[in-house]
């Protein structure tokens, strides 16, 4: 025996998803059986909010420093590391990376926004922060490294080992910093990331 549903948001749901018309009357089944989702009925129809965000910049040469980047989470904030991209404009393409706060907060951080429209509309900016500097010394006790050739110039890196990382804590912050394995090389960086509220 099916029961009725006593609620007119599920046929409106379907006239707008399926552009129809008509007088639509949904029923349950009391049995259960499998079914597969065709389509989004979501009561506006659009697709489901992304908070995916991106930041890029530019670490300059200095004399006797590497170059260093830090991603850094609020309290409250997860973040899911999506692409971490990499190019020195000369020298080497060795580079370590640690996660939490060894090294000195970077002086500068990079214009950061969302990829979502809806969410730049709304004015709103990523909670996440991706600062940048150099340093004397590089990260003293690193989790993992890249390991690529000693004389690539110009050539993009990826650091694959940090794709799907996450960051993040409920009540502090959390951090990944990254250090260049050599000195006096600018080093140009692009990261993409999806932020998540952590349960309370």
């Amino acid at each position: 025996m099916t029961l009725p549903v006593q609620n007119a948001r599920a046929s409106t749901a379907l006239q707008r998803a399926f552009s129809t018309v008509g007088r639509y009357r949904p029923q349950l089944d009391e049995v259960i059986v499998p079914v597969a989702v065709v389509a989004e009925l979501a009561e506006t129809g659009e697709l489901p909010i992304q908070r995916r965000a991106t930041a890029t910049g530019t670490v300059p040469a200095v004399p006797a420093q590497q170059a260093y980047i830090r991603f850094e989470t609020p309290p409250g904030i997860i973040a899911r590391i999506d692409h971490v991209i990499m190019r020195p404009t000369s020298g080497s393409s060795v580079g370590v990376f640690g996660f939490g706060s060894t090294l000195a907060a970077p002086g500068t951080l990079a214009v950061k926004q969302f990829m979502d429209g809806r969410l730049r509309e709304r004015g709103e900016a990523p909670g996440c922060n991706l600062g940048f500097d150099t340093l004397a010394a590089g990260v003293a006790a690193p989790s993992g490294a890249w390991m690529g050739s000693n004389a690539v110039i110009n050539s993009q890196v990826t650091v694959p080992q940090l794709h799907g990382a996450i960051v993040g804590r409920r009540s502090i912050e959390d951090f990944i910093e990254v250090t260049w394995g050599a000195n006096n090389i600018a080093v140009l960086f692009s990261w993409v990331w999806t932020e998540f509220l952590s349960t309370p």
